[in-house]
């Protein structure tokens, strides 16, 4: 799992890094712009290759119990691109579709809140009344949040359906918003608010040393513009190092996040299809009993 986290993230970290280190006088400029592409098009056409190698790892110590060979994980992961790849095309389409809700959901209740709190923003000094509209926007930002938030819990099994199941594509995307309902909906979420907590705690911990300098100057009750402006420019001039870090906090946090999300699936997935089971049987009964009573019956004189 690490040395196929290592392979995906390597090229993008690099890229990250090149695109950060650029003086202030080129960071707009077509070489950022192309930097930046190019690390688009390497995550949408590496993408089907990562998932289908993780996948391929994952699956064969769910079934053997063993690891797998390198060589086994990415022969599996060329065998599926095609189908991890309509399934990538399939989510990014779907996204748009629900970023436009979501941003139309959100703009509705945001104009809705000002409205409704439009009489208090008046009397007061310029910052109150700017404090104000934050405020009547705060529960609109906070449903906006919460939809994505939700949205991307319903896709928390789409890399793994295309290398364990038939579908790809939209089915595919479709059945992990499947699993997430009918497979213990609030079961499912704890896992995943668990795995979530615990990712963004250990995050917090490193990343907090680098912004402590800069909030200590800035919130200081004698602060200067100076020091501001110095504090500033060191955040600034760390950044490399701090994406450097944070990548490699986040490679190694994957290599736990995603064995744990592989198992809440297939639990997941168990319970959905024994649900469906359960249904097939109370609909047509059980066929064995079935074929047993028609064998049983006696032919006509």
């Amino acid at each position: 799992l690490l040395v196929g986290i290592l392979v995906y993230v390597g090229p993008t970290l690099v890229l990250s890094m090149i695109t950060t280190a650029l003086p202030v006088t080129l960071a707009g400029s077509g070489l950022a712009v192309g930097l930046e592409l190019c690390a688009l098009a390497y995550i949408i056409f590496a993408s089907p290759f990562y998932m289908g190698y993780i996948t391929s790892v994952l699956r064969t110590w769910h079934l053997t119990g063993a690891p797998v060979r390198m060589s086994t994980a990415w022969a599996a992961a060329k065998a599926n691109y095609g189908r991890y790849m309509t399934t990538l095309l399939a989510a990014i389409v779907i996204s748009f579709a629900a970023i436009f809700v979501i941003a139309l959901v959100s703009s509705v209740a945001i104009v809705g809140s000002i409205f409704s709190a439009a009489g208090s923003f008046y009397g007061g000094s310029a910052g109150y009344e700017y404090l104000t509209v934050l405020a009547a926007m705060m529960p609109a930002l906070v449903v906006m949040v919460a939809l994505i938030f939700f949205y991307s819990f319903c896709l928390s099994f789409v890399q793994f359906i295309p290398g364990m199941e038939f579908p790809s594509g939209f089915q595919a995307v479709f059945r992990s918003f499947r699993y997430i309902f009918r497979g213990n909906f609030w079961k499912n979420l704890g896992h995943t608010l668990i795995i979530g907590l615990i990712t963004v705690g250990i995050e917090l911990v490193v990343i907090l040393p680098f912004y402590v300098p800069y909030l200590s100057t800035v919130l200081a009750p004698g602060a200067t513009l100076s020091d501001i402006t110095y504090a500033s420019t060191a955040l600034t001039a760390a950044l490399p190092l701090y994406t450097l870090v944070i990548t490699i906090l986040g490679i190694f946090l994957q290599t736990f996040t995603t064995p744990y999300m592989f198992e809440v699936y297939l639990n997941a997935k168990n319970v959905s299809d024994g649900k469906d089971s359960q249904q097939l049987q109370r609909t047509y009964g059980d066929p064995y009993t079935n074929f047993t009573q028609d064998n049983n019956t006696q032919p006509p004189d």
